[in-house]
């Protein structure tokens, strides 16, 4: 119905943009309505730069900590930190961390499940190491109970790394900054991969950012976000842009003007150099200048073999 759908917009003159979906990294992972070959879908990138709190470790260096649903340290704390038994943190803590802060690595369970474990084991705070490549992104609560109480932020792989086994670190979550990374155009690890289930397309059809977007939320304020779904407006923005530049332009012109003109500098999740290939990243990151600059497209965008 979704493929129909677009299909008979696509054959009225409407451009039709669908979310690539975050069931990544395997393959194939496409989800509906990006699956549809008609609709131009982006997949996640990473942004080079995010808001976090300033994370400094004793004899070592102040690193940009991601902050999402849990307590960010709004009160200024040093302490201890140290890694934890499970070092997932993903059931009962049996290692020592009563007062300390917890290192406890991404991955396997909810942020809630690692934080809700460090509090029950009397940790007074939580550090979770990033599992990807990129900066770290807001951790959210699963909705699952009430949220725990002690404070936690979310470190990069590398700065998570360096940091272990144990140290003191001061975090101060009182005044939120920008930190500026070179972690720019990294696919995200939950964006979806195709090829698309059943016909065996090549998408997602490019790349947008998808990761610490500042969206809006209720109240006239703005809160960050991850997903394909924030790439997705970055993508219709982009065409509303063409639109105006070329109101002739086909939709079929339209997805070949940014898929067939992308940049192809987007690197993969887990080392952030390596070209993940197109089932990962479609034609590459979003790029303006050469979509309007384009003199010829292409329909359709890629050819798949099956």
């Amino acid at each position: 119905r979704v493929a129909g759908a677009s299909k008979a917009a696509g054959a009225a003159g409407v451009v039709v943009g669908g979310a690539a979906g975050t069931s990544g990294p395997g393959d194939p992972t496409l989800e509906p309505p990006g699956s549809a070959e008609k609709v131009i879908t982006p997949g996640g990138s990473t942004n080079p730069h995010f808001v976090g709190v300033p994370v400094s470790v004793a004899g070592g260096d102040t690193v940009g900590g991601g902050v999402g649903d849990f307590d960010p340290f709004s009160t200024p704390t040093t302490a201890e930190y140290t890694v934890t038994q499970p070092a997932n943190g993903c059931s009962a803590i049996t290692s020592d961390v009563a007062g300390k802060i917890a290192l406890i690595d991404r991955g396997v369970c909810t942020f809630t499940t690692k934080v809700r474990n460090a509090q029950t084991a009397g940790a007074a705070g939580v550090i979770v190491a990033n599992n990807v490549a990129g900066d770290p992104t807001a951790m959210p609560h699963d909705g699952v109970g009430e949220i725990p109480t002690i404070p936690a932020v979310m470190v990069d792989q590398a700065a998570g790394a360096a940091m272990k086994p144990s140290g003191t670190v001061t975090i101060d979550g009182s005044a939120p900054e920008e930190f500026v990374t070179d972690n720019a155009d990294i696919i995200a690890g939950f964006s979806s991969r195709g090829p698309t289930p059943f016909t065996i397309q090549i998408k997602p059809d490019l790349t947008a950012p998808g990761v610490n977007v500042a969206s809006s939320v209720f109240g006239g304020e703005f809160a960050f976000f991850n997903g394909t779904s924030m790439a997705t407006p970055h993508t219709t923005g982009a065409v509303a842009l063409l639109l105006d530049r070329f109101p002739g332009a086909s939709p079929a012109e339209v997805k070949s003007r940014l898929a067939n003109n992308a940049a192809r500098v987007v690197t993969d999740h887990v080392t952030g150099t390596v070209d993940p290939g197109v089932l990962a990243r479609g034609g590459g990151r979003l790029d303006m200048v050469p979509a309007f600059d384009a003199t010829s497209w292409f329909s359709p965008v890629s050819v798949s073999f099956g």
